[in-house]
């Protein structure tokens, strides 16, 4: 079997998402994917360079490519919220969890991801602006709507029954109230 980088990557994210940072090592992973690690090292030079990787996925894929498909959906603003909202309070839950465990212990990606953030913030204040809220409240709105998220993330992981979509519907009704 003939794996990519991508599979490597993919791969390393889950255990990312699963065990931490510390359990992103490549002979567990080439265990998991039933490979040898010269595999790997078709890939990557180094553990670091496959973390590298990983973090640019998550970064293009869970962030610049949403926002870019939001924006070329042909979806109003108001809808564009409610879909990035649905989706963020879904499936990603563990691994952005991850991604910011693996920020407070490494300084460089506790950077990177401050800027991922203001890009994502950034990005939810332009669609308050799009549903007609001034700027300032739609700055104040946007980062009420990532805090909440931070929050959802932090309290999900530790119960999983959380009804989201009840939630979700919730806070989508209160926080684009225009009045």
């Amino acid at each position: 079997m003939q794996l990519t980088s991508d599979d490597w990557i993919r791969a390393g994210l889950e255990t990312l998402s699963q065990s931490g940072i510390a359990s992103v090592k490549i002979e567990a992973i080439a265990r998991k994917l039933k490979i040898s690690k010269g595999s790997f090292y078709h890939y990557f030079r180094d553990r670091a360079e496959l973390l590298e990787a990983m973090f640019f996925y998550w970064e293009v894929h869970l962030t610049r490519e949403v926002i870019r498909e939001m924006e070329n959906s042909g979806m109003s603003a108001k809808e564009q919220f409610q879909a990035l909202v649905y989706g963020s309070f879904s499936h990603t839950i563990r691994l952005q969890s991850a991604i910011l465990a693996w920020a407070n212990q490494d300084e460089q990606i506790a950077e990177r991801v401050k800027e991922i953030e203001q890009e994502r913030v950034q990005y939810i204040e332009r669609l308050f602006n799009e549903m007609g809220l001034p700027p300032a409240e739609s700055k104040v709105r946007a980062e009420i709507s990532y805090f909440t998220f931070l929050g959802w993330i932090d309290r999900s992981s530790r119960n999983p029954a959380l009804k989201t979509t009840q939630l979700a519907d919730a806070f989508i009704n209160f926080i684009t109230q225009m009045s």
